[in-house]
């Protein structure tokens, strides 16, 4: 008699958490006399938690308003910061300006995560809070292709001695306070490699697809150098392991160890880990003489090694340039024109942003094209090959957001005023088919349409809302049960 013999399913060990049930983003509206509070929804577009505060009519904990507002650390109806009845427009002081958001969250709001049970708080202290975290998104370098987005690198101008760079918290507060400490220890000090070249503000990509950071040389005359260092050690590593991991081959030692010393240390004294590209061949003083033009651009290392870079020319507008993979120039690809615009110059907290999709596949850099933070100069970039698509608002009034939602794509809002009912505008946008249908170089028309009436902006009288970029788990999105293409 023949056995009957049964299979038993093994049990899976990849995760069972559903990505789109994580945060994605927060709306945030507040006037002191009516009230406002925070909306926070999924990657799904569901609610998940909300805050609400009263305004000046009671009493309640979670007060908006005066002195008596007691889960607040200040006075939320002196602050046009915290305040959302007005338009960015000029203005330095708007939390719904363009430049607010990026890879690090909000500069005046604190974000949502995982595992959080309300959907932000304040947090920008008279402006002064904001000043010091636009220090962490003013020197925040770009990591493309990056699945575990849990960490994040900072590239600090240092002269003619090089860039400073910094592995660590996904945090501009974190940043920051490090950086009070002092260099020793928690920065890394690289070397130039071009001739002449010195360190720029967070100009600094980390491709770890291809193990390769790319770094930004100034001339100190606003010409550029792109230099690619090859086989770099894991950042992330360096990010999450700190000391333990840069001192892994000294060893235990009971006398000090030199601050700065280790594994990347030693890894950049070698020249010959360097590539060095050839010098742009145009001066972008030639469109700006402001600092942002020579001092922070954003730029990408693409998978075939050539390089994009979006950089702000205050009070003229944006430059699209780079390199192709051989290394090089490729002149301007594209210029954003329009008037008068503040960079970093003005304040830590203004000039040029990005972010990135969840997968690390696609990138967004951008800026204010009006003043300090309305209107909007926009690069979008595939990492794969460096395609890349543009957009441009002539808006005097009003900023823009971007931030990643889901896998690939992306969301675009609009801070219009809400008071006819509309709530918060906004449209979820589809990278990888708008790339997939369109030419490199192709504008995008991000302001097309809108999505309205259903996300809650706080008061039904005059708000310009806010939007908080959430923190959440993108591995998920990458290294669990989702469909694979065979």
């Amino acid at each position: 008699m023949a056995r009957r013999i049964s299979t038993i399913q093994s049990a899976t060990s990849k995760k069972l958490t559903n990505p789109y049930s994580q945060p994605a983003f927060t709306c945030y509206g507040m006037n002191h006399s009516h009230g406002g509070g925070y909306w926070s929804y999924d990657h799904n577009m569901n609610l998940i938690n909300s805050d609400f505060g009263d305004g000046g009519y009671a009493y309640g904990s979670f007060r908006t308003h005066s002195t008596g507002s007691s889960q607040f650390f200040e006075q939320t109806s002196s602050h046009s910061e915290i305040q959302t009845d007005n338009t960015p427009s000029s203005s330095s002081d708007r939390a719904a300006g363009t430049n607010m958001i990026g890879y690090l969250g909000h500069q005046s709001h604190a974000r949502a995560s995982s595992r959080s049970s309300i959907g932000g708080w304040a947090g920008s202290n008279s402006n002064g809070g904001r000043d010091r975290r636009g220090v962490g998104f003013r020197d925040c370098g770009v990591i493309v292709n990056e699945t575990h987005q849990d960490y994040a690198i900072f590239g600090r101008h240092a002269g003619t001695s090089g860039t400073y760079l910094h592995c660590g918290l996904r945090s501009a507060h974190g940043y920051y306070t490090k950086m009070q400490n002092g260099t020793s220890g928690f920065e890394i000090l690289i070397p130039p490699r071009s001739p002449g070249g010195r360190g720029v503000y967070g100009g600094i990509c980390y491709n770890p697809k291809i193990k390769k950071l790319l770094v930004i040389e100034s001339d100190g005359s606003y010409n550029h150098r792109a230099v690619i260092w090859n086989n770099v050690p894991d950042l992330r590593q360096f990010a999450h392991l700190g000391a333990n991991y840069a001192y892994s081959g000294l060893g235990d030692s009971y006398s000090a160890q030199t601050g700065g010393r280790g594994l990347l240390y030693d890894y950049f004294q070698t020249s010959s880990n360097a590539t060095v590209y050839t010098i742009n061949n145009f001066n972008t003083n030639s469109y700006s003489g402001a600092d942002e033009a020579n001092w922070r651009p954003v730029p990408i290392l693409n998978d075939d090694l050539s390089v994009n870079v979006f950089t702000m020319t205050p009070s003229d507008g944006a430059l699209i340039y780079g390199w192709n993979a051989d290394g090089t120039p490729t002149g301007v690809k594209k210029r954003f024109s329009w008037t008068t615009s503040y960079g970093y110059g003005h304040g830590s907290g203004f000039g040029s942003r990005w972010t990135v999709t969840s997968d690390g596949k696609y990138v967004a850099a951008y800026c204010p094209s009006y003043y300090y933070q309305s209107g909007a100069h926009v690069g979008l970039f595939r990492v794969s090959d460096g395609k890349y698509l543009t957009f441009q608002t002539n808006d005097s009034t009003h900023g823009r957001y971007i931030l990643p939602i889901g896998k690939s794509d992306m969301v675009w809002g609009y801070t219009h005023n809400t008071d006819s009912g509309r709530g918060v505008l906004l449209h979820t946008v589809n990278i990888p088919q708008e790339f997939s249908i369109k030419n490199n170089g192709d504008e995008i028309p991000l302001d097309n349409y809108w999505m309205d009436y259903y996300f809650e902006a706080g008061t039904h009288s005059t708000c310009y809302p806010v939007i908080i970029p959430a923190h959440y788990d993108t591995s998920l999105f990458n290294d669990q049960n989702l469909p694979t293409l065979s």
